[in-house]
């Protein structure tokens, strides 16, 4: 839905479908705390590290390899990351693979990494999502969440874990901005929706416009939600809107815990994205 240049891509604050890591989401002051040492990472949203900061995965340059097999086709992203300042420990080989099948219309995404250290890894994935739509007014979303995680409403770090509440209640198919505008949401920074959702099933995610639908499948613990809240000063082909032009899911993991990597060990996460025409 985006005419984007490479300039645009470049922007290391633009990160549509973009690989997010070392650590997605926010990171209090930029300090992570590994085996009893503090690592301080560069602060790329005021006092924040938002995303990796400006040496995240998002704006490196991976090799490719594709291979076709049958009716698939894959693509896989390789990168070696060695530590370095404003890095977290490690000499981490990351991989991330995007499978399409003629058989249907779904995209698998699968993220690997290994480390030599102890370090810290979290990925993700921001696409963004309108379904045909210019905005957000016609989408439907559904989450099956009992719980979330309450960011502070001026830095936006997550606090505590709460049970779901009203505006973000999304157990049964709602519009998205049915509730965007409620106290809760644009009385803080978020100006809407910028909310983690805890899982309470195995469920999936199902976002809906009037003529297709898609589901998210996973195998993280929760996703955040983002309602393309700020006008980041990118035009979308397909609307003259300047924000909430569409969503972006991002399933992760709890920002509140974030467990540690073992050397050797490797981190496996995998998400799918199948679309389909509303009968």
């Amino acid at each position: 839905q985006s005419p984007l240049k490479k300039e645009d891509l470049k922007n290391p604050n633009i990160y549509y479908g973009k690989t997010i890591g070392q650590i997605a989401n926010r990171i209090k002051d930029g300090i992570v705390e590994i085996n009893g040492v503090k690592y301080q990472l560069d602060q790329n949203e005021g006092s924040n590290t938002l995303h990796g900061g400006k040496q995240g995965l998002s704006n490196q340059l991976f090799g490719i390899q594709r291979f076709k097999k049958n009716d698939s086709f894959t693509v896989i992203y390789s990168l070696t990351k060695n530590q370095n300042k404003g890095a977290l420990p490690g000499k981490i080989d990351y991989f991330v693979a995007y499978s399409l099948s003629d058989n249907d219309n779904s995209l698998n995404l699968e993220f690997k990494a290994i480390s030599d250290k102890d370090t810290v890894v979290a990925l993700t994935n921001h696409l963004y999502f309108c379904l045909g739509e210019s905005n957000l007014d016609r989408l439907l979303l559904e989450i099956h969440s009992d719980r979330f995680i309450d960011p502070d409403p001026s830095s936006l770090i997550p606090i505590s874990e709460k049970d779901i509440i009203d505006c973000l209640n999304f157990n049964e198919k709602k519009a998205i901005i049915k509730d965007i505008d409620e106290k809760y949401l644009v009385s803080s920074k978020t100006k809407g929706y910028d909310h983690h959702l805890i899982f309470s099933d195995k469920h999936p995610i199902v976002l809906q416009s009037p003529d297709y639908k898609l589901e998210i499948i996973s195998d993280f613990s929760g996703a955040q939600i983002y309602t393309d809240n700020y006008d980041d000063g990118i035009e979308m082909m397909n609307s003259s809107d300047k924000l909430r032009r569409g969503i972006a899911i991002e399933p992760q993991d709890s920002t509140l815990d974030r467990k540690i990597l073992k050397k050797g060990e490797v981190y496996e996460r995998h998400i799918t994205y199948k679309f389909s025409k509303n009968q």
